[in-house]
Protein backbone atom coordinates (compact mmCIF):
# COMPACT_ATOMS: atom_id res chain seq x y z
CA UNK A 1 0.00 0.00 0.00
CA UNK A 2 1.46 3.29 1.29
CA UNK A 3 0.79 5.23 -2.23
CA UNK A 4 -2.09 6.69 -0.43
CA UNK A 5 -2.92 5.87 2.39
CA UNK A 6 -1.31 6.43 6.63
CA UNK A 7 0.02 3.93 8.49
CA UNK A 8 -3.25 3.18 10.78
CA UNK A 9 -5.14 2.50 7.04
CA UNK A 10 -2.52 0.83 5.57
CA UNK A 11 -2.27 -1.63 8.50
CA UNK A 12 -5.65 -1.82 8.82
CA UNK A 13 -6.23 -3.04 5.32
CA UNK A 14 -3.82 -5.43 5.90
CA UNK A 15 -5.43 -7.06 8.92
CA UNK A 16 -8.91 -6.73 6.87
CA UNK A 17 -8.50 -7.67 3.89
CA UNK A 18 -5.36 -9.95 3.53
CA UNK A 19 -5.31 -11.66 6.51
CA UNK A 20 -8.14 -14.16 8.27
CA UNK A 21 -7.60 -13.66 11.98
CA UNK A 22 -10.76 -11.80 13.64
CA UNK A 23 -8.84 -10.06 16.75
CA UNK A 24 -6.77 -8.69 14.42
CA UNK A 25 -10.12 -7.17 12.07
CA UNK A 26 -11.35 -6.00 15.31
CA UNK A 27 -8.07 -4.09 16.78
CA UNK A 28 -7.98 -2.73 12.88
CA UNK A 29 -11.47 -1.81 12.89
CA UNK A 30 -11.20 0.17 16.79
CA UNK A 31 -7.96 1.99 15.04
CA UNK A 32 -10.18 3.12 11.86
CA UNK A 33 -12.55 4.25 14.68
CA UNK A 34 -10.22 6.11 16.24
CA UNK A 35 -8.41 7.58 13.27
CA UNK A 36 -11.92 8.77 11.81
CA UNK A 37 -13.43 9.98 14.72
CA UNK A 38 -10.40 12.69 14.47
CA UNK A 39 -11.22 13.16 10.97
CA UNK A 40 -9.68 10.79 9.00
CA UNK A 41 -11.60 10.63 5.73
CA UNK A 42 -9.53 7.57 4.40
CA UNK A 43 -10.05 5.80 7.88
CA UNK A 44 -14.02 7.02 7.70
CA UNK A 45 -14.66 5.20 4.16
CA UNK A 46 -12.88 1.65 5.11
CA UNK A 47 -14.45 1.51 8.44
CA UNK A 48 -18.01 1.83 6.41
CA UNK A 49 -16.51 -0.79 4.53
CA UNK A 50 -16.70 -3.22 7.36
CA UNK A 51 -20.96 -2.58 8.21
CA UNK A 52 -21.21 -2.85 4.10
CA UNK A 53 -21.85 -7.06 4.12
CA UNK A 54 -19.94 -9.45 2.89
CA UNK A 55 -19.19 -7.92 -0.52
CA UNK A 56 -16.43 -5.71 1.18
CA UNK A 57 -15.06 -7.73 4.14
CA UNK A 58 -14.89 -11.37 4.98
CA UNK A 59 -17.89 -13.03 6.01
CA UNK A 60 -16.25 -14.38 8.87
CA UNK A 61 -15.30 -10.87 10.41
CA UNK A 62 -18.12 -10.01 13.44
CA UNK A 63 -18.89 -6.70 12.06
CA UNK A 64 -22.81 -5.65 11.61
CA UNK A 65 -24.39 -5.14 8.28
CA UNK A 66 -25.23 -1.39 8.18
CA UNK A 67 -25.92 0.31 4.15
CA UNK A 68 -26.44 4.20 5.82
CA UNK A 69 -22.83 4.75 3.93
CA UNK A 70 -23.46 3.64 0.59
CA UNK A 71 -27.17 4.59 0.90
CA UNK A 72 -26.01 8.35 1.09
CA UNK A 73 -23.95 7.88 -2.17
CA UNK A 74 -26.45 5.87 -3.59
CA UNK A 75 -29.30 8.39 -3.13
CA UNK A 76 -27.00 11.27 -4.14
CA UNK A 77 -26.96 9.03 -7.98
CA UNK A 78 -30.40 8.22 -8.17
CA UNK A 79 -31.18 12.27 -7.19
CA UNK A 80 -29.07 13.10 -10.63
CA UNK A 81 -31.33 10.44 -13.21
CA UNK A 82 -31.41 7.33 -14.11
CA UNK A 83 -28.74 6.48 -16.14
CA UNK A 84 -25.66 5.84 -14.47
CA UNK A 85 -22.29 4.80 -15.16
CA UNK A 86 -20.77 2.34 -12.51
CA UNK A 87 -16.93 2.25 -12.74
CA UNK A 88 -15.05 -0.02 -10.85
CA UNK A 89 -11.39 -2.17 -10.46
CA UNK A 90 -12.44 -5.02 -8.90
CA UNK A 91 -15.61 -7.20 -10.22
CA UNK A 92 -16.97 -8.18 -6.86
CA UNK A 93 -17.89 -4.43 -6.27
CA UNK A 94 -19.78 -4.20 -9.47
CA UNK A 95 -23.10 -6.51 -8.77
CA UNK A 96 -23.54 -5.08 -4.85
CA UNK A 97 -23.50 -1.70 -6.29
CA UNK A 98 -25.88 -1.81 -9.53
CA UNK A 99 -28.32 -3.83 -6.72
CA UNK A 100 -28.23 -1.10 -4.46
CA UNK A 101 -28.46 1.59 -6.92
CA UNK A 102 -31.44 0.05 -8.51
CA UNK A 103 -33.02 -0.30 -4.95
CA UNK A 104 -32.95 2.90 -4.39
CA UNK A 105 -33.84 4.52 -7.72
CA UNK A 106 -37.17 1.71 -6.62
CA UNK A 107 -38.01 3.49 -3.03
CA UNK A 108 -38.16 6.85 -5.24
CA UNK A 109 -39.83 5.28 -7.70
CA UNK A 110 -37.37 5.45 -10.30
CA UNK A 111 -36.36 2.59 -12.80
CA UNK A 112 -32.47 2.92 -12.99
CA UNK A 113 -30.59 2.45 -16.33
CA UNK A 114 -27.26 0.74 -14.86
CA UNK A 115 -24.47 0.06 -16.79
CA UNK A 116 -21.22 -1.49 -15.65
CA UNK A 117 -17.60 -0.87 -16.29
CA UNK A 118 -14.68 -3.19 -15.22
CA UNK A 119 -11.08 -1.80 -15.63
CA UNK A 120 -9.25 -4.52 -14.82
CA UNK A 121 -5.93 -3.72 -15.93
CA UNK A 122 -5.94 -0.57 -13.53
CA UNK A 123 -6.55 -2.66 -10.30
CA UNK A 124 -3.47 -4.94 -12.06
CA UNK A 125 -1.51 -1.85 -11.93
CA UNK A 126 -2.09 -0.80 -8.76
CA UNK A 127 -1.26 -4.09 -7.09
CA UNK A 128 1.86 -4.12 -9.46
CA UNK A 129 3.29 -0.76 -7.78
CA UNK A 130 2.21 1.25 -10.84
CA UNK A 131 -0.65 3.68 -9.10
CA UNK A 132 0.08 6.31 -12.19
CA UNK A 133 -0.97 3.39 -15.07
CA UNK A 134 -4.06 2.73 -12.41
CA UNK A 135 -4.85 5.90 -12.51
CA UNK A 136 -4.33 6.97 -16.05
CA UNK A 137 -6.68 4.14 -16.71
CA UNK A 138 -9.07 5.04 -14.90
CA UNK A 139 -8.89 8.65 -16.26
CA UNK A 140 -9.19 7.76 -20.32
CA UNK A 141 -12.47 5.58 -18.85
CA UNK A 142 -13.96 8.35 -17.43
CA UNK A 143 -13.54 10.76 -19.90
CA UNK A 144 -14.66 8.74 -22.45
CA UNK A 145 -18.09 7.64 -20.53
CA UNK A 146 -18.24 11.57 -19.96
CA UNK A 147 -19.15 11.84 -23.57
CA UNK A 148 -21.33 9.12 -23.77
CA UNK A 149 -24.36 10.84 -21.80
CA UNK A 150 -24.78 9.42 -18.56
CA UNK A 151 -26.41 11.48 -15.53
CA UNK A 152 -23.89 10.45 -13.34
CA UNK A 153 -20.58 8.53 -13.39
CA UNK A 154 -20.18 6.69 -9.75
CA UNK A 155 -16.87 5.11 -9.10
CA UNK A 156 -17.08 2.27 -6.55
CA UNK A 157 -13.63 2.31 -4.46
CA UNK A 158 -11.97 4.25 -2.59
CA UNK A 159 -8.13 4.11 -4.88
CA UNK A 160 -10.49 6.50 -7.43
CA UNK A 161 -10.89 9.39 -5.00
CA UNK A 162 -7.07 10.35 -5.62
CA UNK A 163 -8.52 11.39 -9.54
CA UNK A 164 -11.11 13.88 -8.66
CA UNK A 165 -8.83 16.61 -8.61
CA UNK A 166 -7.58 15.52 -12.13
CA UNK A 167 -10.83 15.32 -13.72
CA UNK A 168 -12.40 18.95 -12.88
CA UNK A 169 -13.19 18.88 -16.71
CA UNK A 170 -15.71 15.93 -16.72
CA UNK A 171 -19.11 17.38 -16.64
CA UNK A 172 -20.64 14.85 -16.21
CA UNK A 173 -21.47 14.50 -11.72
CA UNK A 174 -18.45 11.76 -10.64
CA UNK A 175 -19.54 10.40 -6.95
CA UNK A 176 -17.45 8.44 -4.97
CA UNK A 177 -18.18 6.82 -1.73
CA UNK A 178 -15.70 8.54 0.38
CA UNK A 179 -17.05 12.15 -0.14
CA UNK A 180 -20.84 11.41 -0.99
CA UNK A 181 -21.10 8.64 1.90
CA UNK A 182 -18.78 10.85 4.68
CA UNK A 183 -21.81 12.06 6.81
CA UNK A 184 -23.60 9.34 6.80
CA UNK A 185 -20.77 7.74 8.25
CA UNK A 186 -20.12 9.94 10.20
CA UNK A 187 -23.30 9.17 12.09
CA UNK A 188 -22.89 5.34 12.30
CA UNK A 189 -19.18 6.61 14.12
CA UNK A 190 -21.23 8.52 16.54
CA UNK A 191 -23.66 5.49 17.15
CA UNK A 192 -20.49 3.10 17.39
CA UNK A 193 -18.81 5.63 19.89
CA UNK A 194 -21.99 6.25 21.94
CA UNK A 195 -22.32 2.30 22.31
CA UNK A 196 -18.70 2.26 23.76
CA UNK A 197 -18.94 4.75 26.11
Amino acid sequence: MGNYFNEVVDRAIEDLYYCCDNDKAKAAADALLSAAQEGDGDACYFLSRCFSGSCYSWEYHPFEENEAAAYAMLREAVSLGTKIALIATVETTLGPSQRLIEKVGAEQGKKMECTQFLQNPAWDALQAGRPEEHNRILMESIRELDQQGYDAIVMAQVSMRALLPDLKDVKTPLLCSFFSGYSAVAERLNEIAARKG
